[in-house]
């Protein structure tokens, strides 16, 4: 009897060592863990470069025209969208940012025209009591007007703080807000289709 081996009664049976059978389980476990990291990283690879892409369109319209194109509550939009792709349709995405913008424009120019959160204000000033005021009414706004038609999308409340605290407060800026926001959901619904047909989405 070698000493590798275990004989059954059967003479034509040969049964694996102990050893050769730990290394298989091993080697199958192996597979079995690290199996998923190809698909999770084609995903983390898609995500990434879907959020970038919509940033990167919208960069170079900034450079090209001069214009705030880009914005804070941009990223989160892009991020969720490549995220959640099948999640999310036009309009709560779009229709969040448009209740953002009229709610922050409404509320900025009632309240706290001509001020803007980047200036240097007092401990309990006035101005800094109305911004914010104004900031605390276009969330609040923002939020109701998503709520009763149904276009709830969380990254809008960063729009309409973007545009009550002074940031971008005119209207000219709020309709480059929204004319970025849906090329960015246009970008979206494109880039994710040639992600399917090429069949890289998992």
């Amino acid at each position: 009897m070698s000493a590798g081996k275990v004989f059954c009664t059967d003479s034509t049976h040969v049964e694996p060592s102990f050893p050769y059978v730990v290394q298989k389980q091993a080697a199958f476990r192996s597979l079995y863990y690290f199996a998923p990291l190809k698909s999770q990283t084609r995903r983390i690879l898609r995500i990434s470069l879907d959020a970038a892409m919509h940033v990167a369109l919208l960069g170079s319209i900034v450079w090209m025209t001069g214009h705030p194109f880009i914005f804070p509550s941009l990223g989160p939009t892009a991020f969720a969208l490549a995220l959640h792709p099948h999640e999310h349709t036009a309009w709560p995405v779009i229709g969040g940012h448009f209740w953002g913008i009229v709610s922050g424009l409404t509320v900025y120019t009632c309240v706290a025209s001509g001020l803007a959160v980047t200036g240097e204000y007092a401990p309990f000033s006035e101005a800094g009591l109305w911004l914010a005021l104004s900031g605390s009414l276009s969330v609040a706004l923002t939020a109701i007007a998503m709520l009763a038609t149904r276009s709830a999308h969380a990254p809008a409340c960063a729009t309409t703080l973007i545009i009550s605290l002074g940031l971008l407060p005119t209207l000219t800026e709020g309709a480059i807000i929204l004319m970025s926001v849906t090329l960015l959901y246009g970008v979206h619904t494109a880039f994710f289709a040639w992600f399917e047909r090429t069949r890289f989405v998992t």
